[in-house]
Protein backbone atom coordinates (compact mmCIF):
# COMPACT_ATOMS: atom_id res chain seq x y z
CA UNK A 1 0.00 0.00 0.00
CA UNK A 2 3.03 2.57 0.43
CA UNK A 3 5.72 1.37 -2.13
CA UNK A 4 3.94 -0.10 -4.76
CA UNK A 5 1.61 3.08 -5.41
CA UNK A 6 4.54 5.17 -5.13
CA UNK A 7 6.52 3.40 -7.91
CA UNK A 8 3.41 3.57 -10.49
CA UNK A 9 2.81 7.00 -9.75
CA UNK A 10 6.68 8.13 -10.40
CA UNK A 11 5.96 5.85 -13.90
CA UNK A 12 3.20 6.96 -14.79
CA UNK A 13 1.99 10.20 -13.46
CA UNK A 14 -1.25 8.83 -11.57
CA UNK A 15 -1.74 10.91 -8.52
CA UNK A 16 -4.16 9.31 -7.17
CA UNK A 17 -1.68 6.10 -6.44
CA UNK A 18 0.21 8.78 -4.69
CA UNK A 19 -3.09 9.85 -2.01
CA UNK A 20 -3.39 5.49 -1.81
CA UNK A 21 0.24 5.79 -0.20
CA UNK A 22 0.13 9.00 1.64
CA UNK A 23 -3.17 7.85 3.32
CA UNK A 24 -1.65 4.09 3.82
CA UNK A 25 1.23 6.34 5.26
CA UNK A 26 -0.98 8.37 7.63
CA UNK A 27 -3.20 5.83 8.70
CA UNK A 28 0.12 3.50 9.87
CA UNK A 29 1.52 6.52 11.71
CA UNK A 30 -1.58 7.21 14.02
CA UNK A 31 -0.85 3.64 14.71
CA UNK A 32 2.56 3.34 14.93
CA UNK A 33 4.88 5.82 14.12
CA UNK A 34 8.29 3.90 14.67
CA UNK A 35 7.28 0.77 12.43
CA UNK A 36 6.43 3.79 9.56
CA UNK A 37 9.74 5.18 10.03
CA UNK A 38 11.19 2.13 9.84
CA UNK A 39 9.22 1.26 6.40
CA UNK A 40 9.61 4.46 4.75
CA UNK A 41 13.30 5.53 6.00
CA UNK A 42 14.86 3.13 3.05
CA UNK A 43 12.31 3.39 0.73
CA UNK A 44 12.88 7.11 0.24
CA UNK A 45 16.48 6.76 0.25
CA UNK A 46 16.12 3.83 -2.66
CA UNK A 47 13.32 6.15 -4.82
CA UNK A 48 15.79 9.65 -4.71
CA UNK A 49 18.71 7.72 -5.43
CA UNK A 50 17.03 5.18 -8.14
CA UNK A 51 15.02 7.62 -10.10
CA UNK A 52 16.61 11.15 -9.67
CA UNK A 53 13.53 13.09 -11.03
CA UNK A 54 11.09 15.70 -10.06
CA UNK A 55 8.27 13.55 -10.00
CA UNK A 56 10.31 11.43 -7.19
CA UNK A 57 10.91 14.05 -5.09
CA UNK A 58 7.41 15.56 -4.81
CA UNK A 59 6.15 11.93 -4.06
CA UNK A 60 8.94 11.71 -1.39
CA UNK A 61 7.65 14.72 0.08
CA UNK A 62 4.64 13.69 0.43
CA UNK A 63 5.37 10.88 2.65
CA UNK A 64 7.16 12.70 4.47
CA UNK A 65 4.36 15.12 4.96
CA UNK A 66 2.11 12.26 5.58
CA UNK A 67 4.24 11.03 8.13
CA UNK A 68 4.28 14.29 10.52
CA UNK A 69 0.73 14.11 10.25
CA UNK A 70 0.22 10.91 11.13
CA UNK A 71 2.91 11.66 14.04
CA UNK A 72 0.07 14.76 15.14
CA UNK A 73 -2.81 12.10 14.92
CA UNK A 74 -0.93 9.68 17.06
CA UNK A 75 -0.41 11.92 19.56
CA UNK A 76 -3.31 14.05 19.63
CA UNK A 77 -4.82 10.19 19.76
CA UNK A 78 -2.32 9.19 22.99
CA UNK A 79 -2.95 12.64 25.02
CA UNK A 80 -6.95 11.30 24.99
CA UNK A 81 -6.19 7.98 25.37
CA UNK A 82 -7.64 6.63 22.52
CA UNK A 83 -6.82 2.44 22.42
CA UNK A 84 -4.34 2.57 20.28
CA UNK A 85 -1.37 0.66 21.13
CA UNK A 86 1.53 2.48 22.85
CA UNK A 87 3.95 4.55 20.63
CA UNK A 88 7.04 2.84 21.27
CA UNK A 89 9.22 5.48 19.80
CA UNK A 90 8.90 8.13 23.20
CA UNK A 91 10.55 4.70 25.18
CA UNK A 92 13.25 3.71 22.33
CA UNK A 93 16.57 4.29 23.19
CA UNK A 94 20.08 4.20 21.75
CA UNK A 95 21.35 0.54 22.99
CA UNK A 96 25.30 -0.23 22.50
CA UNK A 97 26.87 -1.05 19.64
CA UNK A 98 28.04 -4.82 20.68
CA UNK A 99 23.78 -5.20 21.99
CA UNK A 100 22.89 -3.54 18.18
CA UNK A 101 25.60 -6.53 16.29
CA UNK A 102 23.72 -9.24 18.96
CA UNK A 103 20.40 -7.96 18.05
CA UNK A 104 21.49 -7.92 13.85
CA UNK A 105 22.35 -11.78 13.89
CA UNK A 106 19.77 -12.73 16.18
CA UNK A 107 17.05 -11.17 13.73
CA UNK A 108 18.96 -12.50 10.61
CA UNK A 109 19.13 -15.59 11.86
CA UNK A 110 15.26 -15.84 12.71
CA UNK A 111 14.19 -14.92 9.51
CA UNK A 112 16.14 -16.81 7.33
CA UNK A 113 15.31 -20.02 9.70
CA UNK A 114 12.01 -19.70 9.78
CA UNK A 115 11.32 -18.29 6.76
CA UNK A 116 12.62 -21.87 4.84
CA UNK A 117 11.23 -25.21 5.06
CA UNK A 118 14.43 -26.52 7.35
CA UNK A 119 12.60 -25.31 10.61
CA UNK A 120 9.85 -27.64 9.66
CA UNK A 121 11.77 -30.26 9.52
CA UNK A 122 14.33 -30.02 12.61
CA UNK A 123 14.40 -33.19 14.62
CA UNK A 124 12.58 -35.16 12.12
CA UNK A 125 14.81 -38.81 11.03
CA UNK A 126 17.57 -38.24 8.87
CA UNK A 127 16.07 -40.71 6.25
CA UNK A 128 12.09 -39.74 6.65
CA UNK A 129 9.70 -37.99 4.49
CA UNK A 130 10.65 -34.49 5.32
CA UNK A 131 14.38 -34.90 4.58
CA UNK A 132 13.95 -33.09 1.08
CA UNK A 133 12.00 -29.97 2.50
CA UNK A 134 15.20 -29.59 4.97
CA UNK A 135 17.92 -29.32 2.33
CA UNK A 136 15.41 -27.21 -0.23
CA UNK A 137 15.11 -25.31 2.85
CA UNK A 138 18.80 -24.62 3.50
CA UNK A 139 19.05 -24.04 -0.33
CA UNK A 140 16.30 -21.53 0.27
CA UNK A 141 18.74 -19.82 2.17
CA UNK A 142 21.66 -19.51 0.14
CA UNK A 143 19.61 -18.25 -2.88
CA UNK A 144 17.95 -15.26 0.14
CA UNK A 145 21.17 -13.98 1.04
CA UNK A 146 22.09 -14.49 -2.77
CA UNK A 147 19.50 -12.63 -3.52
CA UNK A 148 20.32 -9.45 -0.75
CA UNK A 149 23.96 -10.29 -2.13
CA UNK A 150 22.74 -9.46 -5.87
CA UNK A 151 20.43 -6.27 -4.86
CA UNK A 152 23.09 -4.51 -3.20
CA UNK A 153 25.47 -4.83 -6.08
CA UNK A 154 22.63 -3.32 -8.56
CA UNK A 155 22.11 -0.96 -6.35
CA UNK A 156 25.54 0.16 -5.71
CA UNK A 157 25.52 0.15 -9.63
CA UNK A 158 22.59 2.34 -9.95
CA UNK A 159 24.22 4.70 -6.96
CA UNK A 160 27.45 4.73 -8.81
CA UNK A 161 25.99 5.50 -12.48
CA UNK A 162 22.76 6.01 -12.51
CA UNK A 163 22.20 7.10 -16.43
CA UNK A 164 22.39 3.04 -16.72
CA UNK A 165 19.12 2.57 -14.47
CA UNK A 166 16.62 3.54 -17.56
CA UNK A 167 18.89 1.50 -20.33
CA UNK A 168 20.41 -2.00 -18.49
CA UNK A 169 18.34 -2.66 -15.09
CA UNK A 170 15.31 -4.80 -15.80
CA UNK A 171 12.19 -4.26 -13.53
CA UNK A 172 13.38 -7.80 -11.62
CA UNK A 173 16.34 -6.59 -10.59
CA UNK A 174 14.73 -2.90 -9.23
CA UNK A 175 12.55 -5.10 -7.45
CA UNK A 176 16.00 -7.08 -6.05
CA UNK A 177 17.58 -4.18 -5.02
CA UNK A 178 14.39 -2.41 -3.19
CA UNK A 179 14.07 -5.39 -1.37
CA UNK A 180 17.88 -6.05 -0.44
CA UNK A 181 18.57 -2.48 0.80
CA UNK A 182 15.08 -2.22 2.65
CA UNK A 183 16.20 -5.14 4.37
CA UNK A 184 19.45 -4.32 5.31
CA UNK A 185 18.73 -0.55 6.17
CA UNK A 186 15.48 -1.80 7.92
CA UNK A 187 17.60 -4.81 9.78
CA UNK A 188 20.85 -1.99 10.54
CA UNK A 189 17.26 0.06 12.03
CA UNK A 190 15.44 -2.69 13.74
CA UNK A 191 18.96 -3.87 15.56
CA UNK A 192 19.49 -0.46 16.75
CA UNK A 193 15.91 0.59 18.34
CA UNK A 194 13.35 -1.97 18.18
CA UNK A 195 14.76 -5.82 17.61
CA UNK A 196 11.48 -7.53 15.68
CA UNK A 197 11.80 -9.11 12.58
CA UNK A 198 8.27 -7.97 11.52
CA UNK A 199 8.80 -4.07 11.08
CA UNK A 200 10.85 -5.60 7.94
CA UNK A 201 8.68 -8.02 6.70
CA UNK A 202 7.50 -6.07 3.30
CA UNK A 203 11.67 -5.98 2.47
CA UNK A 204 11.34 -10.09 3.24
CA UNK A 205 8.35 -10.50 1.11
CA UNK A 206 9.89 -8.40 -1.93
CA UNK A 207 13.25 -10.70 -1.82
CA UNK A 208 11.11 -13.97 -1.51
CA UNK A 209 9.06 -13.00 -4.98
CA UNK A 210 12.74 -12.26 -6.15
CA UNK A 211 14.19 -15.35 -5.63
CA UNK A 212 11.31 -17.16 -7.20
CA UNK A 213 10.68 -14.75 -10.04
CA UNK A 214 14.37 -16.14 -10.81
CA UNK A 215 13.44 -19.57 -10.71
CA UNK A 216 10.83 -19.35 -12.60
CA UNK A 217 13.06 -17.93 -15.46
CA UNK A 218 15.01 -20.44 -15.26
CA UNK A 219 12.46 -23.33 -15.30
CA UNK A 220 10.82 -21.03 -18.36
CA UNK A 221 14.41 -20.28 -20.13
CA UNK A 222 14.36 -24.46 -20.55
CA UNK A 223 10.83 -25.32 -20.48
CA UNK A 224 8.56 -23.92 -23.31
CA UNK A 225 5.22 -24.43 -21.41
CA UNK A 226 4.54 -21.69 -19.12
CA UNK A 227 2.10 -23.90 -17.35
CA UNK A 228 4.54 -26.15 -16.12
CA UNK A 229 7.32 -23.51 -15.49
CA UNK A 230 4.20 -21.89 -13.12
CA UNK A 231 3.68 -25.48 -11.85
CA UNK A 232 7.47 -26.08 -11.04
CA UNK A 233 7.90 -22.72 -9.54
CA UNK A 234 4.97 -23.10 -7.01
CA UNK A 235 6.10 -26.46 -6.30
CA UNK A 236 9.40 -25.41 -5.27
CA UNK A 237 8.27 -22.11 -3.36
CA UNK A 238 6.19 -24.60 -0.87
CA UNK A 239 8.71 -27.22 -1.21
CA UNK A 240 11.62 -24.57 0.12
CA UNK A 241 9.85 -21.89 2.26
CA UNK A 242 7.47 -21.71 5.04
CA UNK A 243 4.63 -20.86 5.10
CA UNK A 244 4.64 -18.72 8.33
Amino acid sequence: MICLPVIIYIQESKKSFLCISSLAVILMTAEQPIRTLIIIAPFILFILIIFRSKTSVVSMLSIAVSFVIGKMANDYLLDRHFPLKVDYSQASLLISPDKAIDNLFIILKSILVYSSSSSLAVGSNAIGILTPFYFMGLLYILLFIATIVYGLKIFLHILIDGRKTKTSICRLDLLCALGATGFVLGLLLISCLNPEGRHIFWATCILKISVFATIFKIFKSNIKNNVYSYSLTIAMAICMSAIA
